[in-house]
């Protein structure tokens, strides 16, 4: 029987359950006691002292234009401390010691994870690139898609909504070359 060049893959689109033991824990804890200690309460904590000192379900509850001066200058202060936490989180947060330890073990150990699951799915078997038409089976349904065509930028990625968790390349043929492909 002629292939025409297909080659039989047979691994799920993306092998959600192997993983490397020892991921590191991102500390959540840690740095909501920091924001605590600089800003007074994490922003959903300032947002439920705020919202039940003016009986509000919720923040978005509370109308400027039925307010007092002194409430629209609480809540001007309010929303301002909100800015800072939200930029600490976002700026200042990256250069803390924790945020730096846990950065350096979580990149070393997404490389050593990298290795660990490297060939357990379709993602990581080296035909995941540009040019490679593919036969999957999702559901009940086999689809050929072309590697380059699911993706603007030429490729494909481990969250594509073309395909779910279930699916299964059932195989696969070279029918271009795509050089300017990083991966």
């Amino acid at each position: 029987m002629e292939n025409n060049g297909w080659v039989e893959i047979n691994l799920p689109w993306v092998d959600y359950e192997s993983e490397l033991p020892g991921c590191p824990e991102y500390p959540y804890d840690e740095i909501d006691e920091k924001i605590r200690a600089k800003f007074g309460g994490t922003e959903q904590e300032l947002e439920e002292e705020f919202c039940k000192k003016h009986n509000l379900e919720h923040i978005f509850e509370f109308k400027r234009e039925a307010a007092s001066k002194d409430e629209i200058k609480e809540f001007n202060l309010f929303e301002d401390k909100i800015v800072e936490v939200m930029d600490w989180v976002a700026d200042g947060c990256d250069n803390d010691p924790l945020i730096t330890k846990y950065n350096a073990e979580f990149e070393e150990w997404t490389l050593k994870n990298d290795e660990y699951v490297k060939g357990n799915d379709f993602i990581t078997s080296g035909w995941c690139r540009p040019g490679v038409l593919i036969e999957v089976k999702i559901d009940d349904k086999i689809v050929t898609h072309l590697i380059g065509t699911i993706n603007t930028l030429c490729g494909v990625c481990d969250d594509c909504v073309a395909f779910n968790k279930k699916s299964i390349v059932l195989r696969a043929k070279e029918v271009f070359k795509y050089d300017n492909f990083l991966r």
